[in-house]
């Protein structure tokens, strides 16, 4: 995204300290995105439209070094990544909504694959990063770049992130690990992603978490992004993980990083997979749940993005129904299939095929109104 112009002119001594004449004006050009790619004229014939290759580019640069461009000491200068802990009445309310590069972590999933069309139907220049072993086959048609690497392996992501502005993370470990390699492989992927995204001069990482980790509320209310989960009282590992990974990004965005988590209900879609009625069967039709349509929840994860608040989490809830009022809207489509609305679902008995199955069974009601004052969620009925 375009920085407030406050905030480039505190990046301009940092961009320029260490270049020649003649590549100081394209650096500052570039970082004000006020110009195309060039090619810098120094010795050294590098690009500067990358953070990656303007760092090249300032250490290789053998030329003589002007006089350095002095940038004013205001309340907005920051690394990258990073806001200020207190906002006064100068910062803007929204950011510039453009984007130059965005990477979908997760982006073969269900959630991750529809950020990545919501990004691609915005016009913006995004990127898809994968494990070896995912089916890539639904990136066929979007044309973007599918990067193969993993979250656990800190080097790849170095050269993976490179370039990137923003940051989307909807992925998660394989769900038929043993419950303490699940948790952590969730925990320490999340701690690599963020140490490198600090590194690699990331603008802001929006992380997908689960409404799963918004407690249940008291009587005669509805659960916020405020009311904090115990944890052990989920009795599942994904939720731990998820209650585990949200607080490595807590502890991130204390220290200054720029990050959003943001906890959607029940996903539906096309090809959402619903646990069967008979995998339910300890559940009550009275058990309060709430679903959501995904594409709003990819739409608002794009919104979202450009907010200047960091280090919260938003509820994206939709209706709050109950189970027996939700199968009851199902109409059978096939085997293991039905329509809900104008989606096909399918049914099935694998828990492991279900990552917000413990979502029927805590009994949440969702409210996203903060979602909606904050960045205009208007989740549609299914």
């Amino acid at each position: 995204m375009i920085a407030p112009a406050s905030r480039a002119r505190s990046w301009s001594s940092r961009t320029t300290k260490g270049k020649c004449s003649s590549c100081r004006p394209t650096a500052l050009a570039t970082f004000s995105r006020a110009t195309p790619t060039s090619t810098c004229p120094c010795p050294c014939r590098s690009k500067c439209a990358t953070r990656e290759t303007r760092r090249s580019c300032r250490s290789r640069c053998t030329a003589a070094t002007a006089t350095t461009v002095t940038a004013a000491k205001t309340p907005s200068a920051r690394r990258p990544g990073y806001w200020p802990r207190r906002l006064d009445s100068s910062f803007p309310t929204h950011r510039d909504t453009t984007m130059q590069r965005a990477l979908v972590i997760g982006a073969t999933g269900f959630i991750g694959d529809h950020i990545l069309r919501a990004l691609v139907h915005k016009g913006v220049e995004a990127a898809a990063m994968r494990r070896w072993n995912s089916q890539a086959s639904s990136l066929g048609g979007l044309g973007v770049e599918s990067i193969v690497a993993d979250l656990l392996d800190r080097e790849t992501l170095v050269e993976t992130l490179a370039g990137f502005n923003y940051v989307f993370v909807a992925s998660a470990p394989d769900p038929s690990k043993d419950e303490w390699a699940y948790l952590r492989e969730s925990v320490i992927g999340m701690r690599n992603l963020l140490a490198v995204a600090r590194d690699a001069d990331v603008e802001r990482v929006i992380v997908t978490s689960c409404a799963s980790t918004i407690a249940p509320p008291t009587r005669g209310r509805v659960s916020t992004a405020a009311d904090v989960y115990l944890p052990g009282t989920a009795q599942s590992n994904v939720v731990e993980a998820q209650y585990a990974v949200e607080q490595e990004c807590f502890r991130q965005a204390a220290d200054g990083m720029d990050l959003l988590i943001l906890n959607p209900g029940i996903c539906i879609g096309d090809g959402a997979v619903l646990p069967s009625r008979k995998l339910l069967k300890k559940v009550s039709d009275d058990a309060p749940i709430n679903v959501v349509d995904v594409d709003d929840v990819a739409r608002a994860h794009v919104a979202a993005s450009v907010r200047q608040s960091f280090g919260e989490r938003f509820v994206l809830g939709g209706e709050n129904t109950t189970v027996g009022e939700l199968y009851a809207r199902l109409e059978p489509a096939g085997p293991q299939a039905a329509r809900l609305g104008r989606y096909e679902v399918r049914l099935s008995d694998d828990p492991a095929e279900i990552r917000h199955l413990p979502l029927f069974r805590q009994g949440v009601w969702l409210d996203n109104s903060r979602a909606e004052r904050e960045f205009g969620f208007r989740p549609r009925s299914l």
